[in-house]
Formats: C-alpha cells, sequence, structure tokens
C-alpha cells in the first residue's frame, strides 16, 4: 500500500481522502529533487506526517516543482494532492495528514 493523503479537521475527522493504491507516492519520495525540498523530504512512507496550513504553502511550491517532469498518472494523482492542500492552506483548522503503511 502507498501512502494516503488525508484532509482533516482540528479532531481529526477525515474530510477528504486521496488513496495511493498503486504506491505513487513513495516512488515520487524518492526522485532525487525531493532530498532537497523543505516539506516533502519528510513525508515517511511507514508513517504519518502532518502539515498545517502554513507548511502547506511550501509544500504547494514543491509540488509545482516536480509536477511538469512526471508522467501523466503520477501528474493526475499529484493534482488530487494539490487539490487537497490548497482546501488546507486556504481553511481554518486544516490539516494535510500524509498517512504511511
Amino acid at each position: 500500500m502507498g501512502i494516503n493523503v488525508h484532509l482533516q479537521d482540528e479532531r481529526g475527522t477525515d474530510l477528504r481522502i486521496v488513496a495511493d493504491p498503486d504506491m505513487l507516492l513513495p516512488a515520487l519520495l524518492r526522485r532525487p529533487e525531493v532530498g532537497g525540498s523543505t516539506c516533502l523530504r519528510f513525508v515517511l512512507p511507514y508513517a504519518d506526517t502532518t502539515f498545517n496550513h502554513a507548511q502547506v504553502s511550501v509544500l504547494l511550491g514543491e509540488l509545482a516543482g516536480l509536477r511538469p517532469n512526471l508522467d501523466g498518472r503520477t501528474r493526475a494523482f499529484v493534482d488530487s494532492i494539490v487539490g487537497l492542500a490548497e482546501e488546507a492552506e486556504h481553511g481554518t483548522h486544516l490539516y494535510l495528514k500524509f498517512i504511511g503503511d
């Protein structure tokens, strides 16, 4: 199983989920350019990582930088994550949580 991405409220209630059954996110995180990132490098395949609205702003920039070099399937997956991240960035008491295996 891959790393699922959850948009959660302050109580940890899932509002939306982007599932990763094809393990696209672990493959993305192994890309060399992720190693120098501010946020993405801290997403762990076997643990949970949570970003608040301020951190999500940085994460969105990192995802935008990766996007042009991705295949169509991975790009569509990243676009789904971007949608959740934008909600977290503009919402109140919303968090983006990456849930590893």
